[in-house]
């Protein structure tokens, strides 16, 4: 009985998380740097490259949601508006 009340509890709990998702828009910049706004949080950066540029952008999405005091995982969708070469 104690393992199905266990159960029963960890289900509802599984049912309830869910992972957010943000998406984050690149963009080739001017000085030929890629540009990463968040579409969800007010979270704009750029790199070198695009894996910098994601890293950046993932790491200021982690700030941000920490201070709002969120601490869920979360996904990221990535968008170009340039065409990769």
């Amino acid at each position: 009985m104690l393992l199905v009340r266990i159960l029963t509890q960890y289900a509802s709990t599984a049912i309830t998380t869910t992972i957010k998702s943000y998406t984050i828009i690149l963009e080739q910049g001017m000085d030929g740097y890629i540009v990463v706004r968040c579409l969800e949080l007010p979270v704009v950066t750029q790199g070198k490259d695009e894996n910098e540029a994601i890293r950046n952008a993932i790491e200021a999405i982690e700030l941000v949601i920490e201070e709002l005091g969120i601490n869920d995982r979360f996904n990221v969708i990535i968008r170009r508006l340039y065409t990769k070469i």
